[in-house]
């Protein structure tokens, strides 16, 4: 017989099933118990409870990453003759990517932000480049912290939300790495906007900016933000700016700079 075959292998695993199962449900306090258990129980008690908040918060962060990346690949639709309508649809699919950020906000309203930050920080980081590529196409520059936490309750009350004892504010090192990851999206919509008269020159500076702010970043401030990190500013930068090259040669266009 196989191992798990027969009579030895059902008891064992049905043994496992009955062990998470007691698990799932949390400690068990015996009677009688000395106050040494009760000691260790109610810390048993802290450390489940802090557990399952955090599996709930990494599912809001999973849902925000699924959310802001539809949200991407509908911006890079983006032209001129169909602005309105990808900038429309976007903000259509950030009222639900909102209420997302509102679950997590008030799963961290009564705790240490600090304490679960690696549980929700990925799916805020592409919330944030989602968020800061709409801001961009829609004004053609980048949104302060202040602004996109303010842009953010504004939204929450729009929809309804009680914000009364709810209060979020981005993350420093979030919004660095999402900003960092935004220069890919611009790069490739420079690309596919490359015959606008204007709009490709634009792209490139505020790319030249983000890579100022990536180098200091890096150095001072945002110890995560890697030297992979910087590169890739680099090289959404340099791509962009082969774009511009490419356009002045092709069509004798001179390079605004």
């Amino acid at each position: 017989r196989g191992r798990g075959d027969g009579r030895g292998g059902k008891r064992f695993n049905e043994g496992r099933g009955r062990g998470t199962k007691r698990a799932k449900e949390g400690p068990v306090l015996p009677p009688n118990a000395s106050p040494i258990q009760q000691m260790f129980f109610g810390y048993a008690t802290t450390l489940t409870a802090r557990q399952d908040q955090r599996e709930r918060l990494v599912k809001c962060s999973r849902d925000l990453t699924v959310a802001s990346k539809r949200v991407i690949f509908a911006l890079q639709r983006y032209n001129v003759e169909n602005a309105d309508e990808v900038l429309t649809q976007a903000e259509e699919q950030f009222i639900s990517i909102l209420q997302t950020v509102y679950k997590i906000a008030c799963e961290l309203k009564s705790t240490d932000k600090a304490l679960h930050h690696r549980a929700y920080s990925p799916g805020m980081q592409e919330f944030l480049e989602a968020v800061t590529f709409y801001w961009f196409l829609k004004h053609l520059s980048l949104p302060t912290i202040d602004e996109l936490n303010e842009w953010i309750r504004t939204g929450w009350q729009k929809s309804g939300f009680n914000t009364d004892g709810v209060s979020f504010s981005i993350d420093r090192d979030d919004y660095v790495l999402g900003v960092g990851d935004l220069t890919g999206e611009m790069m490739r919509v420079c690309i596919s906007n490359s015959q606008h008269k204007e709009f490709p020159y634009t792209v490139c500076a505020q790319m030249h900016d983000i890579r100022s702010i990536a180098d200091i970043a890096r150095t001072h401030q945002c110890p995560r933000l890697s030297q992979e990190d910087g590169g890739d500013v680099v090289v959404s930068e340099e791509s962009g700016e082969d774009v511009l090259r490419e356009r002045g040669s092709s069509h004798g266009i001179p390079k605004q700079r």
